[in-house]
């Protein structure tokens, strides 16, 4: 292309000369000119591989190969939506039309083949860039002096031509993000980390073995996203709908977090999460493993798992589970190597069975707490059990629960074993033992009369099989729960110096009994009791058979023994004398078979009363009238007022009696239950001074 220069006005004409030179440049953009003489081009680019969101540098020189050269001009080629940012541009002004970066010298110059023209920009690649390997081309352009007229010289600039767009391996997500774009661009193996805000809209695929790290479930909700695919992923720290696509999605780690429901096959781990919603299925492919562990599931159900090697599900609790569309909390099957331990399932008031395990060969369930489960429909338990399984059950606790507590609903084969397959080292009543455990019922109704926690009798609590160690109360943390001295009662009475009338439990004849005995303070401390008199005639003394319903066992079982002052007494019920200040104790415990004394490490129940013998009334006389007239033919009469005021609250009735000289007549008296002030009123006749 040839274009006339005048000779006066060069500034104007060489600026008309770089705008031809640009337009030539923009026109033949894309279609290269073959190389020509005169002008070279050389690209240098920092590094060869970048992430999304990066930045590189770029280095362009043009060199001119003879002296006649003049007017330089660059265009660059970059992929779409990749921003230039000019570094250096050498005195070129830089042109973007149409997508393409030019630089052009509009001065005219002339080019000093000894010194290139360079210009260097800056490359920022997209965030959501896919990783894949991209051309930057570009010329480089002058216009040759020939003679008056000039020609276009142009050559594609050689040198570095690429950059590899690697995915990323660290991505950030924070509120407004493209997150979906984000993830799915990121490399296997990316760590995400996903920062407080709200998320809501498009599905995401996972790569494979992504980290993806949470500000917190309760302050990153993307509770209506779901998580698809991802083998071998880890998410922690977040709030999600759904994780996993079943057997599209192979190994998954899932912590501290907030689901709906999530879908994998392999290696699964769940835990310390919080679920609200309705179920959570999961299909092994009879390989790998589940773990669920302390988790919480509020209203929701079902957790449904089968054909693993092995299934672990402990520490979690099932709580609140109110639906008619909720058939179970829990469901195992298909798997021969199961651990169902230290959960907590309570109020329970789904379609069916809180558990459910169905052809499992090898069941362990232990520890758990089943507490107010019940059914809307009829037949249920806390557990059942389909087709053929093999279980053991031990230390968990039935509390307010359907019976029976295991349920076999076909016919399957059933194996059910009802305590440990060893001992186990334990407390109860803040002693050490260790022994086969069974499990805790609060529909037993069994004793222990060697005071170990374990029951006598055995009970029948299922389907099939006996447990021959019922617990005698819950077990938990080690211990089976109770307290050292259960006290019945703890209080003070007052006693008095006076007879009183007992009439024993069994044959209902009456004794004339001190007050001030270990027996008058058992009566006046109001507890429940049963005494009887098979002893009395020989010994003249009665024997306690229970106390607040606390039944005596046979020897040498726990039964009720008597102390004062910490002292065991000498003689049986009703021979042993109180007096104010004494502690009066009854302690039920075993017996020693070669002491003969009670086991008072081992002290089930007690009562303690303080004996107080101050009389607990108050009584004043007044007489109206001092002196009688003796010499009269007739009785001279006086009033006599005896005032009495209780001292406590009284559950006898008072007997007044008043002793009067030889002559009078008979004094009234009077017997009346009552409470503070009573005033008895007695007409008095007689002669001489009333004493």
């Amino acid at each position: 292309m040839e274009v006339g220069v005048q000779t006066n006005g060069v500034k104007k004409s060489m600026r008309k000369l770089s705008l031809m030179l640009l337009m030539t440049l923009a026109c033949v953009a894309v279609l290269a000119s073959p190389a020509m003489a005169g002008v070279v081009g050389e690209r240098t680019i920092n590094t060869s591989t970048v992430n999304p969101g990066e930045t590189f540098e770029v280095t362009v020189s043009l060199t001119a190969t003879g002296t006649s050269m003049r007017t330089a001009g660059i265009l660059e080629d970059l992929p779409d939506h990749w921003i230039l940012t000019t570094i250096d541009n050498d005195g070129l002004s830089h042109v973007i039309e149409d997508g393409n970066h030019t630089w052009v010298d509009e001065s005219g110059s002339t080019l000093d083949p000894a010194v290139p023209v360079t210009i260097v920009y800056d490359v920022t690649v997209p965030e959501n860039a896919t990783a894949g390997t991209y051309s930057i081309t570009g010329l480089v352009k002058a216009m040759e002096d020939v003679g008056g007229s000039f020609d276009m010289c142009s050559n594609t600039t050689e040198g570095d031509n690429s950059v590899t767009i690697a995915a990323a391996s660290v991505v950030h997500i924070n509120e407004g993000d493209d997150y979906k774009t984000k993830i799915e661009n990121a490399a296997d193996g990316a760590t995400i980390y996903w920062h407080e805000g709200t998320y809501s809209g498009d599905d995401v695929s996972l790569p494979d073995n992504v980290h993806i790290i949470g500000d917190g479930k309760d302050v990153v909700d993307a509770s209506t996203v779901d998580l698809t695919g991802g083998n071998d992923s880890e998410i922690e720290g977040m709030s999600l709908h759904d994780i996993g696509d079943g057997e599209n999605t192979v190994n998954l780690t899932v912590k501290d977090s907030s689901l709906h429901s999530f879908d994998a096959i392999g290696i699964v781990l769940v835990e310390n999460c919080t679920f609200s919603g309705y179920q959570v299925l999961l299909v092994g492919s009879y390989s790998g493993s589940f773990t669920f562990k302390n988790n919480t599931l509020t209203n929701a159900g079902l957790i449904s798992a089968s054909r693993f090697d092995s299934i672990e599900v402990s520490g979690n609790v099932f709580q609140n589970l109110s639906s008619t569309s909720m058939m179970n909390a829990l469901i195992v099957s298909d798997t021969s190597d199961v651990v169902i331990e230290n959960n907590i399932v309570t109020n329970y008031y789904g379609m069916g069975n809180p558990v459910m395990v169905k052809n499992c060969d090898d069941v362990v369930i232990r520890g758990n707490f089943f507490e107010s489960t019940s059914t809307l429909m009829a037949g249920s338990s806390p557990i059942s059990v389909s087709g053929d399984a093999t279980l053991t059950l031990y230390l968990n606790n039935f509390i307010d629960c359907s019976e029976p507590y295991v349920r076999d609903v076909n016919d399957g084969t059933v194996s059910l074993t009802w305590h440990s397959p060893e001992a186990i080292d334990y407390t109860y009543q803040g002693n050490s033992y260790s022994s086969i455990l069974g499990n805790y019922y609060d529909t037993y109704t069994g004793s222990d009369a060697d005071g170990d926690g374990i029951g006598d009798s055995s009970y029948s609590p299922g389907a099939s099989g006996t447990d021959e160690y019922p617990l005698m109360a819950a077990f938990s943390n080690g211990e089976i729960e109770s307290e050292l001295f259960n006290e019945l009662y703890s209080g003070n009475v007052t006693v008095m110096e006076t007879d009183i009338d007992f009439t024993a439990s069994d044959s209902s004849e009456t004794y004339p009994v001190s007050q001030r005995t270990c027996l008058g303070a058992l009566l006046e401390s109001g507890v429940e009791y049963y005494i009887n008199d098979d002893s009395y005639a020989d010994y003249g003394s009665f024997y306690l058979e229970s106390i607040g319903g606390i039944e005596a066992q046979s020897w040498p079982g726990a039964s009720w023994g008597i102390y004062v002052n910490g002292e065991a007494t000498d003689y049986g019920l009703g021979l042993n004398s109180v007096s104010d200040g004494d502690v009066v104790s009854f302690y039920y415990a075993p017996w020693d078979t070669e002491t003969f004394a009670q086991d008072l490490d081992k002290v089930f129940y007690s009562v303690s009363i303080t004996v107080n013998d101050e009389t607990p009334i108050d009584a004043q006389r007044t007489i109206k009238y001092q002196t009688f007239n003796v010499d009269s033919d007739q009785y001279n009469s006086t009033l006599v007022t005896v005032t009495i005021t209780a001292t406590s609250i009284l559950k006898h009735s008072i007997l007044s009696k008043q002793y009067l000289p030889t002559g009078y007549l008979q004094v009234q008296t009077k017997m009346v239950p009552f409470s503070g002030n009573l005033t008895i009123l007695i007409p008095m006749n007689g002669c001489g001074q009333a004493q």
